[in-house]
């Protein structure tokens, strides 16, 4: 089951998605996962540190109710935070931020732990709605400040009681890591502040803006567009700034404005002994080198961050979309349109970002030869329609299988595309497990060098991989992102003072393997790549320290024990963390 519910395409399957949650297989779920969590020694309910009904109240209190925490959005704008699968109106917190919410909210410890898309779930379970939520990291409380000293306040109280402390922006995150046990969970979400310097030149770029970590991409984009502007931003619209630049951050830019970490100019954080610090690369520069690249609410609660804005040509952005499909009677057909995909991702230049997604499914319809397939290619070009995209484009459809469908259209404000985006919904059910050695949990992936796409071995084994859905041994969809970093010329775009591994600075495709056993995604890496892309890997991974970071571990880690030595702040496969399976 898990096998083929994890690597569902959330578009086209929203009723079936829905028709399982509603009858009530989402409890399932989380009655038949008991993982075990590695964390620091915190207190519990059970121990006289844990917070009194006085203590809450205080805190209540302090964090001022009478101020509006509205999280409301209106169509046509552009949309304001996360929204789960099944929400009315497609309302983030399924619909609690819509009327003005507590700043804080406490769960029930001895009751239960109602499911969000339930009936009877109450606002905790709103309150605390985030992507694969895995059983045994649940917080105890959410927290919604709305100004520093809120967040100085919280962590101040985590501090008095010896909580854990884990933070999210929208709870995209697939990998759990906005989760701990009896937590007590700071939600960033109201930090919406945005502003333009059109003088600032720090890193090169056309100006800088400057946010809060409540700002989602389609917001962004969308406030750029209005300067003649885009940011360096991910592929979906209500992912958050924060946790997509820190953790690295490919996107439909990434060749030509570099990636996330590469943008970044400067950052706020509240660390964990309370201290509101400036990160830039004159001041505190060691924990800014960390913020680039070191991922995760591991470093402290960040508050405000600076990245750099790129001017938009004059011609606009472009996209390609391209569209294959066929039956397993054709299947020499896919084999081809990968292998011309791989020669043709090798002439890109750094004007070019996008994906290629090859998925099969099985079929007993007559006419397939047991079931069909698609391929589908979206790219982004930094300009209209020229001589070179077309130069480019005509290279593609030279090469592949005929009569794909597809579209070119260009767009002067990159924030038009990104708000008419079809939205791509958070699943706030364990839908990512790891299951002992059949199954990785999370995303496994991979960073693939130019190299090992030029010699074949990439290609070969993503046929290896479609091949399985042929022999009946699962059908898992082939991702890979061409946006990190390593197309032709751009190297301009390196910032050589981050903190990620050597692969998520040269590859020249994220390839995402559908789920795997462990054995098998040892396997892939033997043959791929060292490295994988932190905010989509594994759950479960070997060494996972150094796929990460490479050799920029132990630097972080010296990093992170300077600034948060009692490990105020932990999440799964982060800096600090043992890394045990």
């Amino acid at each position: 089951f898990f096998g083929c519910f994890c690597f569902l395409s959330v578009v086209g399957q929203q009723d079936m998605l829905k028709e399982l949650l509603t009858n009530g297989l989402g409890r399932m779920l989380l009655l038949l996962l008991v993982l075990t969590v590695v964390k620091g020694d915190y207190c519990d309910p059970s121990q006289s540190c844990w917070p009194t009904q006085h203590d809450i109240n205080q805190l209540y209190e302090a964090l001022d109710p009478s101020i509006s925490r509205t999280l409301e959005w209106e169509a046509p704008n552009p949309r304001v935070c996360a929204v789960p699968v099944n929400s009315t109106g497609e309302q983030p917190l399924y619909g609690l931020g819509e009327r003005s919410m507590k700043p804080l909210y406490q769960e029930d410890i001895d009751g239960p732990n109602n499911l969000c898309f339930q009936k009877n779930g109450g606002d905790f379970c709103r309150a605390s709605t985030r992507n694969n939520p895995l059983s045994g990291y649940a917080p105890a409380f959410v927290v919604w400040p709305t100004t520093v000293g809120h967040v100085q306040t919280i962590i101040q109280f985590a501090n008095d009681h010896n909580l854990c402390v884990t933070a999210a922006g929208t709870g995209h995150d697939f990998m759990n890591r906005h989760s701990c046990q009896n937590s007590i969970f700071v939600r960033m979400s109201l930090f919406k502040d945005i502003s333009f310097d059109e003088n600032d030149t720090r890193g090169g770029g056309d100006g800088s803006i400057t946010m809060g970590p409540g700002n989602v991409f389609d917001e962004i984009e969308s406030f750029a567009g209005k300067h003649g502007r885009h940011v360096a931003s991910g592929w979906a619209n209500t992912v958050g700034i924060i946790g997509w630049s820190i953790g690295g951050g490919h996107g439909p830019f990434g060749n030509n404005a570099g990636l996330g970490v590469d943008n970044i100019l400067e950052a706020q954080i509240v660390i964990a002994n309370g201290t509101v610090l400036t990160t830039n690369d004159k001041e505190n520069a060691d924990l800014f080198w960390a913020l680039k690249g070191g991922g995760g609410s591991t470093w402290g609660i960040i508050t405000s961050i600076t990245v750099r804005a790129h001017l938009t040509p004059s011609a606009g952005i472009t996209t390609a979309t391209y569209i294959w499909i066929g039956s397993f009677c054709q299947w020499n057909e896919l084999e081809n349109l990968v292998d011309s995909y791989m020669d043709w991702s090798l002439t890109l230049q750094s004007e070019w970002s996008g994906l290629g997604w090859f998925a099969p499914s099985r079929s007993d319809a007559k006419g397939t030869c047991g079931g069909s397939w698609y391929g589908l290619l979206l790219y982004v070009y930094l300009g209209g329609q020229d001589e070179q995209f077309k130069t480019d484009t005509d290279s593609l459809l030279s090469s592949a299988p005929p009569f794909p469908y597809k579209n070119y259209t260009t767009y002067s404000n990159w924030g038009d595309y990104v708000t008419s985006k079809d939205l791509e919904p958070i699943i706030p059910v364990p839908w990512l497990p790891p299951l002992a050695s059949s199954s990785t949990g999370g995303i496994p992936s991979v960073l693939v060098s130019r190299e090992k796409t030029s010699e074949g071995t990439l290609g070969k084994v993503i046929k290896e991989r479609l091949e399985k859905c042929k022999n009946d041994d699962g059908c898992p969809r082939q991702e890979l992102y061409n946006d990190i970093t390593g197309n032709l010329g751009s190297e301009k775009t390196w910032d050589p003072l981050v903190s990620i591994s050597e692969g998520m600075r040269t590859s020249l495709f994220h390839y995402v393997v559908g789920s795997a056993g462990t054995s098998e995604a040892d396997d892939i890496y033997q043959q791929l790549g060292k490295n994988s892309y932190f905010a989509e890997s594994a759950y479960t991974m070997e060494d996972g320290q150094h796929r990460y970071w490479g050799e920029n571990y132990e630097k972080l880690l010296s990093v992170k024990e300077s600034v948060d030595p009692n490990q105020r702040f932990w999440c799964h496969h982060c800096v600090g963390d043992d890394f045990s399976s």
